[in-house]
């Protein structure tokens, strides 16, 4: 565990810091470092496509720079690399006792380096969906935009119109991915959406959401985390339920089919039907979380084993949940 956390946290980092070219500033002459993207184990891009009704391509990530051109809504483009400014925006304002003043704020500003039929430009991040899907049925196209939190718009292909909007706060989406649903209730599709926190002691955040009856709303969600300073941890898992074309029906956790089988221990990553539950399989959601608490002495100082790691205590809990179509109920 804490090799894998190890091994993903430096990984992240070279992905941060590997810049790709440095892009300067029409006015200021600041220079904006732009670092490549690319699918890997740290995050992901599914068919980005422009998501307002007009994107204007820029010659530099600066919008006072030239426009090279403007792309309709729901254009796929290929996304280049990524880069972040600061724009200063000053506004006078007047004072209690009547003298006026400058107030500055500062807007964060983010661009995707792109490529869209042998054009090279830059457009802001706020135009930009890094990932689109469409449903089974081919109905409704899903645009997420996930910088800073994330924001999932639900669009009518019929229609041509916005069907509904969902936005988690503080949760980055590093990599998107829809989760197998069949045999679930009234479920037209499922994401997964995964933040990879890097900082001392990781983690991720999973969070599950679920366009079911016509509505977009987040189900559930998992956290890991540990401090590098103490034993203290915690981890959550979620085995959700898929049904076989044959009928059979697995518990598998995240819902993560390409992973169903650890490479590690061998063994399946499936949770056994408990017993006594008699609700439908399909119906049945399984939610586990392990805290681990290190233990103090009465002047504040850790307790620690012989070998000089920390004393603690390890508290498990299973719960167990219905999704009964229309919502998520816990049972157990």
């Amino acid at each position: 565990m804490k090799t894998k956390l190890i091994g993903s946290i430096a990984g992240l980092f070279f992905a941060v810091f590997y810049y790709e070219a440095v892009a300067q500033h029409t006015q200021t002459g600041k220079k904006i470092a732009i670092h490549s993207l690319q699918n890997n184990f740290y995050s992901n891009y599914v068919e980005p496509a422009v998501c307002s009704d007009s994107g204007k391509v820029y010659a530099m990530p600066d919008t006072n720079s030239e426009v090279l051109r403007a792309i309709l809504f729901n254009t796929d483009i290929h996304l280049l690399g990524k880069g972040e400014d600061t724009e200063e925006i000053v506004v006078e304002k007047i004072a209690e006792d009547g003298h006026t003043y400058k107030a500055k704020s500062y807007l964060r500003l983010i661009w995707y380096k792109i490529e869209l039929d042998n054009w090279i430009g830059y457009i802001r991040a706020s135009d930009v969906a890094t990932h689109t899907f469409t449903d089974s049925k081919g109905k409704f196209k899903y645009f997420f935009q996930t910088e800073n939190s994330c924001r999932l718009l639900k669009y009518d292909i019929n229609t041509k119109k916005w069907a509904d909007t969902l936005e988690i706060e503080h949760l980055r989406g590093d990599i998107v991915r829809v989760i197998e649903s069949a045999g679930w209730k009234n479920t037209d599709i499922l994401f997964r959406v995964t933040r990879i926190n890097a900082f001392c002691g990781g983690g991720t955040r999973d969070e599950f959401i679920i366009d079911a009856n016509g509505k977009l709303s987040g189900l559930l969600s998992t956290d890991s985390y540990a401090d590098d300073g103490s034993a203290d941890a915690y981890g959550s898992t979620v085995w959700l339920p898929l049904k076989f074309n044959k009928g059979k029906i697995l518990l598998i956790a995240n819902g993560d089919v390409e992973q169903v089988f650890d490479t590690y221990s061998g063994q399946l990553n499936v949770y056994p039907f408990p017993k006594g539950v008699t609700i439908p399989p399909t119906e049945l959601i399984v939610f586990k979380e392990s805290e681990i608490k290190s233990l103090y002495a009465k002047n504040g100082e850790p307790l620690l084993k012989p070998d000089g790691s920390y004393r603690s205590t390890v508290k498990n809990t299973t719960k167990y949940f219905r999704w009964n179509g229309t919502k998520l109920i816990r049972i157990k």
